[in-house]
């Protein structure tokens, strides 16, 4: 019998160290790849981050100068979370969401700010290489117009 708990024991034992070391060699989400603190002193935020390959496309705003109204940016950041590039409408506004399509570009939709009755929403498309390819805004005359979401169809 104590052959028999000794020998569970070293099975249980050998089971749980090579469970942690799995673990830590995996890098699953429990490893950190890159720490970094973007911005200036003024109001500096971010959203949403979307993942494409090893880069990452990151919504925000930017706050130009003080007390002015934030700008809406996308960024875009390589794996080691350096800056690749930045743009940054020149128009008060913010990115409400995004998705990635198939050719690696962007699709935002957001709105102008301030958030009130003149707000119009806002949609562009923009590449991996930080190019709009378009942008347009749409007015809903005598009411706050804002996108909010945008889903891609997946049966086109």
């Amino acid at each position: 019998m104590k052959t028999l708990i000794a020998s569970n024991y070293s099975l249980i034992s050998w089971i749980f160290i090579n469970c942690i070391v799995l673990l830590l060699l995996s890098g699953n989400g429990y490893t950190q790849t890159f720490q970094r603190i973007y911005g200036t002193s003024l109001d500096n935020s971010f959203s949403k981050v979307i993942p494409d390959g090893t880069e990452y496309y990151v919504l925000g705003q930017d706050q130009p100068s003080i007390s002015a109204l934030p700008r809406a940016t996308v960024t875009r950041l390589a794996a080691d979370g350096s800056i690749l590039w930045t743009k940054s409408l020149n128009i008060p506004s913010q990115w409400n969401d995004a998705i990635r399509v198939k050719k690696g570009d962007l699709i935002l939709v957001g709105n102008s700010l301030p958030g009130d009755a003149t707000a119009k929403s806002i949609m562009g498309r923009i590449t991996p290489t930080g190019i709009y390819t378009w942008l347009k805004s749409y007015d809903d005359l005598g009411g706050r117009d804002i996108f909010l979401r945008i889903i891609e169809n997946p049966v086109p």
